[in-house]
């Protein structure tokens, strides 16, 4: 069987290319339960912040991914993305590329205290 240059550049990206298995988060979140009259994305929003401030959710922690989040809680991926893009703004969660996102080690709440 004749193979063009194609199978060849096809058998070497494969051969080269490293694959890597997702890492799954073990911290699993867990949300209190919703009001009704409560939008869902502002429910996440003032869970996932009171977690924060009350020391149930430490400085660091690896938040799980909103895939596994939306998935689970079984809300839309774009209302986990607007929470976290809101609680990103306000200085309690940065996005680290390719790792995830994270809760700040400083809080802004914590930045207040020292003026």
């Amino acid at each position: 069987m004749a193979r063009g240059p194609s199978d060849k550049v096809h058998f070497c990206y494969s051969f080269c290319t490293t694959f890597m298995a997702k890492r799954a988060t073990a911290f699993q979140l867990t949300l209190p339960p919703r009001d009704s009259r409560t939008p869902v994305y502002r429910w996440l929003y003032a869970s996932v912040r009171a977690g924060i401030l009350d020391g149930l959710i430490r400085l660091g922690t690896g938040l799980p991914a909103s895939r596994d989040l939306a998935r689970h809680y079984r809300i839309s991926r774009g209302t986990v993305v607007n929470a976290f893009e809101q609680l990103k703004s306000e200085g309690y969660l940065e996005g680290r590329m390719g790792a995830g996102t994270f809760v700040c080690t400083i809080l802004p709440d914590t930045l207040h205290c020292y003026r």
